[in-house]
């Protein structure tokens, strides 16, 4: 797992927290708009649309995102087409696929 910073430089290390309040969509859950969200919110579903999130965005290993996203941090083990726009720093697993901007 490689942890990419905004400098463009990559640290090694364990992901951001999810913290308490999270909003989690299974993988069962299918959603098409914007999310704008001031907790952390783990993906393990099909999103398409945008996020704006306060705090971390997670894309687990089975989430399958079509979305601009902007927050805090983002973590991703699934897929992402879409662009990131992260003010700290993004954690990209070795299952991730990224299609997009960082």
């Amino acid at each position: 797992m490689g942890l990419w910073m905004k400098d463009g430089g990559i640290k090694e290390g364990a992901a951001p927290a999810a913290t308490m309040g999270t909003t989690y969509f299974d993988e069962s859950a299918e959603f098409s708009g914007t999310l704008h969200l001031r907790q952390s919110v783990c993906i393990d579903g099909a999103i398409d649309g945008e996020s704006d999130c306060d705090q971390v965005v997670t894309i687990g290993p089975s989430g399958r995102v079509t979305a601009r996203i902007r927050a805090q941090s983002v973590v991703i083990e699934g897929e992402l087409h879409g662009n990131i726009e992260a003010r700290g720093e993004i954690t990209l697993h070795k299952s991730a696929r990224v299609f997009g901007d960082m």
